[in-house]
């Protein structure tokens, strides 16, 4: 996820503002990547969608007075950004922005400054424009759609890293994919992890995978599943008895931060015989180039 619309947090972050204006610039939905947050649900974040967010007079309020929220919809949206304008501007463009809908503080679903005591007030440049302005919101909210009221809880689940910089974890061998290797978490973004294997050079700037990527384990899987593992055997006999017993360190990435694994051995999908096409594993940008047969 990126920052807010107003800065980025980060200077190896990628801005995506300069393509969100262009009329030809198409975003993948959100509902395309299954491993991240919200996926699920982001189908039902589309244009049209109602929320209250911070109203435009707001840009100088301090903190003494509470800012004031008005009616926004959203028109377009692209990943995770939309576009809002906001209610009683029709064509009117000038005020319209681009915000990310996971990351604004300031946005909620229709019902939330009633529940909260907050104003809910027409911006100033627009207020002259009803005479009842309750009417007008009444008549337009009848058959509103706004976002998912489990939004922000899904969302706040989505928040907190369960894996921390500063983790073990066993990776798979980005040389040998048929093995795995011990690597430590240098740096976590969103749901991105930049990993380093423990036992390579000092040039090697390591690589970033995602928290849910098939890639990464926790500790002791190669020894618990029978995986190959490129290590010390100090190593791999301690992670097989950490995990046998529980016994593990404060670093150590454990097999609850991790997705469970299916039971493929009660109920296999897969049965010998069967014909498949697979990543060659010496080239992972292409397929085999022959069809290849499952066996045991």
């Amino acid at each position: 996820m990126t920052g807010d619309n107003s800065r980025v947090t980060d200077k190896s972050c990628f801005d995506w503002r300069s393509y969100l204006t262009k009329p030809d610039f198409v975003a993948a939905p959100v509902s395309c990547f299954n491993h991240v947050p919200l996926s699920r649900m982001w189908d039902s974040i589309t244009n049209g969608i109602l929320v209250e967010v911070k109203s435009p007079d707001c840009t100088t309020c301090c903190s003494v007075n509470p800012c004031c929220y008005w009616i926004a919809a959203v028109i377009k949206v692209s990943g995770y950004m939309g576009l809002l304008r906001y209610e009683g501007f029709d064509s009117d463009s000038s005020l319209d922005l681009w915000v990310n809908l996971c990351t604004e503080p300031h946005i909620h679903p229709i019902g939330w400054c009633a529940e909260n005591g907050m104003p809910l007030v027409p911006p100033k440049l627009i207020e002259d424009k009803h005479n009842d302005w309750k009417e007008y919101l009444m008549r337009r909210m009848s058959r509103v759609r706004t976002t998912p009221s489990d939004f922000a809880l899904k969302l706040e689940e989505h928040k907190h890293n369960i894996i921390k910089k500063g983790m073990k974890l066993e990776v798979v061998d980005k040389n040998l994919i048929s093995a795995v290797r011990l690597a430590t978490v240098r740096k976590v973004i969103g749901g991105r992890l930049h990993l380093k294997y423990d036992d390579s050079e000092a040039e090697d700037d390591g690589f970033w995978c995602h928290e849910r990527s098939p890639l990464i384990h926790p500790i002791g899987w190669a020894q618990i599943v029978g995986h190959a593992l490129k290590g010390k055997p100090e190593y791999a006999r301690q992670s097989l008895l950490k995990t046998l017993y529980r016994t593990y360190e404060p670093f150590d990435a454990t097999w609850d931060m991790f997705l469970p694994v299916p039971n493929l051995i009660k109920s296999p999908k897969f049965k010998e015989g069967m014909k498949l096409e697979a990543i060659d594993p010496l080239n992972l940008s292409t397929m085999v180039d022959k069809v290849m047969r499952f066996e045991k």
